[in-house]
């Protein structure tokens, strides 16, 4: 969570508790000086590799917070803070000027991924390689009158970066793969068709799991009838129905992880 008045940034452990699970980091002057102010981040865990990110059970582990800033008509920085050294890490600059969309990123591989609602192109993608520490945009395929809402990136089933993509009737998954050529290219991977019912819904993705390989969905209909609220595997193509409503446009899911036979009683206020 960003405080840009006390331009502090705060990190917490949900399942933890107290301030047992609460740091607090200050922003970097050149994210909140009034030109640029934060646009996204994402909280990595420092240690697993390529399955270690904010879902894991890093709570008392060492971490990596990487942040986004952007501004209209101008370059994209990011920085990235450890907490093994308690300091942000060297400006990252991309020169090509985009503005970053309120989704939480995901992590596929070593990278983690933006939805841009601003960029040179309209098909991108914004990737920032936590190995190189380089920020770039991958383009994407366009879907012409398809809200961003029913659009989510992935965790493509072969490794890549993917995206779901609901229009009814159909829902899609893509996955960028490099061809024989090596080049880049995305790939339909599975097509399913939707539930007559929601011809005449509003379908929107409020959050993705890496960890479950799951959708959070919000279905609504005109007429003042309630919204329903549901969790789509995604290998399985099995829907949960959750029996509560979504109140937020954007949830970050996550896992948590105990050794068995040791019990922990969280709080519930």
């Amino acid at each position: 969570m960003v405080n840009q008045d006390l331009a502090l940034l705060l990190v917490f452990a949900p399942l933890v508790g107290g301030r047992r699970g609460l740091r607090a980091v200050v922003i970097p002057p050149d994210f909140v000086d009034g030109e640029y102010a934060v646009a996204n981040g994402a909280v990595v865990c420092a240690a697993g590799g390529e399955q270690g990110h904010v879902h894991g059970d890093c709570h008392s582990g060492p971490f990596k917070v990487v942040l986004v800033a952007t501004r209209v008509r101008h370059p994209v920085l990011a920085r990235v803070y450890s907490s093994d050294t308690g300091e942000w890490g060297d400006l990252v600059v991309m020169a090509e000027p985009c503005v970053v969309s309120s989704f939480p990123s995901t992590l596929v591989g070593n990278a983690l991924y933006w939805w841009l609602k601003k960029c040179q192109h309209e098909d991108g993608i914004l990737k920032f390689d936590l190995d190189s520490q380089t920020l770039s945009v991958v383009r994407r395929p366009i879907f012409d009158r398809i809200p961003s809402c029913s659009i989510r990136i992935i965790r493509g089933e072969h490794g890549g970066v993917g995206l779901a993509v609901f229009s009814y009737p159909r829902f899609q998954i893509w996955e960028r793969m490099v061809n024989s050529h090596g080049t880049a290219i995305w790939v339909l991977r599975k097509t399913a068709r939707m539930h007559s019912m929601l011809q005449y819904a509003m379908l929107t993705i409020v959050g993705y799991s890496e960890d479950g390989d799951a959708l959070l969905l919000t279905v609504s209909f005109g007429g003042g009838v309630a919204a329903y609220s549901f969790m789509l595997q995604l290998e399985s193509m099995e829907w949960t129905n959750l029996n509560q409503t979504f109140l937020e446009y954007s949830y970050h899911p996550f896992a948590y992880f105990y050794t068995a036979g040791v019990t922990s009683h969280i709080p519930l206020s």
